[in-house]
């Protein structure tokens, strides 16, 4: 995926952003252009804090995995990782751009990497994603997701930033339909 440097433009009608780049088509049925969806929340970890005090393991067991719940109360401050898991579930949901989608949350899973978070999708988030990106008429299969989080527990909150990036197709190749290699 690329950085904030590669020249995004701004927001299209539709909320999503486009991307300007010059370094010209990466795939033969891209036109060059990219379709970027984002999705960015903060949340008070002293919120996040009071509701697992007051609801005990059930809330945590409803909202997040059971690898985010072991992961988060193996830190030192395990308030501030979950604040940074719901803020990056929250910012997912938030690029599809529907009211309220029926997706729960458990179903978006932060994972923990050498290098960086990413964000794993159970079947129901993969299917709002997949018909969120259909009716841009983006192709699934070639999107790139990307999630950052950020968490100060002495400013007392969290933020996520969640991108899904797809190479836009040009109208001509879109109206060949599928490569002879087939839909992936």
């Amino acid at each position: 995926m690329s950085g904030p440097a590669d020249g995004m433009v701004g927001p299209t009608a539709d909320g999503s952003a486009e991307s300007a780049s010059d370094d010209g088509p990466a795939d033969p049925a891209s036109d060059g252009g990219c379709r970027v969806l984002t999705g960015t929340d903060i949340v008070s970890i002293a919120r996040i804090e009071s509701l697992i005090a007051e609801f005990g393991a059930s809330v945590a067991e409803r909202l997040f995995t059971d690898a985010e719940r072991r992961y988060c109360r193996s830190r030192a401050h395990p308030a501030q990782h979950f604040a940074a898991r719901w803020a990056a579930k929250e910012a997912f949901l938030k690029l599809l751009s529907v009211p309220s989608p029926a997706v729960p949350t458990n179903e978006i899973e932060v994972r923990r990497r050498e290098s960086d978070p990413s964000l794993s999708l159970g079947p129901a988030a993969a299917a709002a994603l997949d018909e969120r990106l259909d009716s841009l008429g983006a192709t699934p299969a070639a999107a790139d997701r990307s999630v950052s989080l950020s968490h100060d527990y002495e400013s007392g909150y969290a933020t996520a930033h969640v991108v899904v990036a797809v190479p836009e197709v040009s109208a001509s190749a879109a109206a060949a339909g599928p490569s002879a290699e087939g839909d992936r």
